[in-house]
């Protein structure tokens, strides 16, 4: 789809992906990696692959990004990991981090923290 139509849209993976099963879990450093180079294998289309995952998992988190920093074992990736939370509205107010203001001035609560 990506490659009939030459545009580069995300792949998304949601925690029910990642928490079905533990030892499943341990495997997603490989499936990144898989999941990389099928990408530049078949659909590189002179973009970068933005891969998006949801989780609450820290095991999830570390093997995606170990995943996600080498081709293979070795061969180091130039990527860009960024990490955050979302946090509930009602968390954001115990702490004034969470306010920031928009281009006219106006406050507003962020419920997004870059970790």
């Amino acid at each position: 789809m990506m490659e009939y139509h030459k545009v580069n849209i995300p792949i998304i993976l949601d925690d029910v992906f990642t928490s079905i099963d533990f030892e499943n879990s341990m495997r997603i450093e490989k499936f990144i990696r898989n999941i990389y180079n099928c990408f530049t294998e078949n659909v590189n289309l002179n973009g970068n692959l933005q891969l998006i995952i949801f989780t609450q998992d820290k095991l999830s988190i570390s093997s995606f990004i170990r995943g996600a920093k080498f081709i293979n074992s070795k061969t180091p990736l130039n990527t860009q990991i960024i990490c955050g939370r979302l946090f509930e509205y009602s968390e954001t107010m115990e702490s004034n981090i969470f306010i920031e203001t928009d281009n006219n001035g106006n406050k507003f609560r962020n419920l997004y923290l870059k970790l």
